[in-house]
């Protein structure tokens, strides 16, 4: 049998455990939807890219983003929807970028609360450390600017810290994860607090919002949504 991490086994629960609910999803795209449901929503048919990607024109669309795409599973419909900005013209220190970025976190912060994860950080030992070298360090992927709600990241956080948990861990010592993992103690416990989670709506597993650099004086910010049954599409057999 496959060994499961603590990530990995929430991962299939939150997977398993999501329904369908009263959440619109993001631009109008709702979670499993096909590409004949796409099409209705949309008005047009999707234009395929690459793989299960898709090009769409949202139903719901934000007047500061561009462009839209979807991953659409055969069998499980959308699980995921990916937006970015038009270009922003900025400065060598990024103002402009980051200050749309920074409008973007925001307005998701004001529906769901904190981040999970937040990535501003210089590469250690990047020779573009200086501020006016920020564009180019993000370019250069030397700089990171992202942040991410997260599922995962917030129940795997919550059960790491978990007073029964850490003193499972305490009393077991030489107990391996995959041990503590198949504990039904620890797996009541992981469904509880799936069931109880209520930061991002049940379809959602992670939003992600990133700057990109195309040069020193020009970038674009991306959104990117995973719905919950991407799970279930990566648990899919190989064909």
């Amino acid at each position: 049998m496959k060994k499961m991490t603590i990530l990995s086994l929430l991962s299939v629960l939150c997977g398993i455990c999501s329904i369908q609910s009263v959440f619109a999803g993001p631009f109008g795209i709702d979670m499993g939807m096909s590409i004949a449901d796409v099409t209705k929503v949309c008005g047009a048919a999707p234009k395929h890219l690459a793989e299960d990607m898709y090009e769409i024109t949202p139903p719901d669309p934000n007047q500061q983003l561009a462009t839209y795409a979807v991953r659409i599973d055969p069998d499980y419909g959308v699980y995921m929807v990916k937006a970015m900005s038009k270009n922003i013209e900025t400065n060598s220190y990024g103002d402009s970028l980051t200050a749309a970025f920074n409008y973007h976190v925001e307005s998701i912060r004001d529906m769901y609360g904190e981040e999970s994860y937040r990535n501003t950080r210089l590469k250690e030992g990047s020779i573009w450390s200086n501020p006016q070298y920020f564009m180019h360090a993000l370019q250069k992927e030397d700089r990171t600017l992202c942040v991410i709600w997260s599922r995962i990241l917030d129940l795997t956080t919550e059960l790491r810290n978990h007073p029964i948990v850490l003193k499972m861990i305490e009393s077991n010592k030489e107990a391996g994860a995959q041990e503590i993992i198949d504990n039904p103690t620890i797996q009541s416990l992981m469904q509880k607090k799936i069931e109880k989670y209520e930061k991002l709506p049940s379809d959602i597993a992670s939003i992600a919002i990133e700057a990109i650099a195309i040069n020193s004086f020009s970038g674009y910010v991306v959104f990117e949504y995973i719905f919950s049954n991407q799970t279930m599409v990566e648990e899919k057999p190989i064909q």
